[in-house]
């Protein structure tokens, strides 16, 4: 792809503790030449429990932030609409939970921690246009541990699917 770009797309992630069936996230990306940041969401979690003591609700989140590049095939896509890459980004993974507890006490506790990530991935976009473009792509985020477990795990690594739309400027 010539220019750059900006696109959304939608990620689904198998990560161990994390929400049956994977997660669905939104996520943010900008092309340019074949370079790559992206804004995307691994983990989205929201649980509450009522007991006879009171009340206790914990939510999770785990983002990552990648800055990356894609290697288009020159010689076999040039003048189709259909491009394959390879793809490759190193940036972080975020992790944030929130935990309250009403009942004869008032308790909260908020922690966020960073831990380094690095993903490796390969797909196809299709450019429906001139401007237009969907994608579709399969990678793997490597990560290292969290200190403590965020959302039921330490560790979001594993494979990623996505599926995105964008526009080509």
């Amino acid at each position: 792809m010539q220019g750059t770009g900006l696109g959304i797309d939608a990620i689904g992630s198998q990560a161990a503790g994390a929400l049956p069936g994977g997660e669905q996230v939104a996520t943010l990306r900008v092309d340019a030449k074949g370079t790559r940041d992206g804004l995307g969401g691994l983990l989205a979690q929201v649980d509450t429990e009522i007991d006879g003591s009171g009340v206790s609700s914990e939510a999770a989140s785990v983002g990552q932030i990648l800055v990356g590049a894609r290697y288009y095939f020159p010689r076999s896509t040039y003048g189709t609409s259909v491009r394959p890459f390879l793809g490759a980004g190193v940036g972080t993974v975020i992790g944030s939970q929130v935990a309250s507890r009403v009942g004869t006490v008032l308790s909260t506790e908020t922690r966020t921690e960073p831990a380094l990530g690095g993903e490796l991935s390969a797909g196809i976009d299709f450019l429906l246009s001139r401007h237009f473009l969907t994608s579709i792509g399969l990678g793997y985020l490597l990560m290292t541990a969290f200190d403590q477990p965020i959302g039921g795990s330490d560790n979001y690594s594993g494979p990623q699917l996505s599926l995105g739309f964008g526009y080509v400027f």
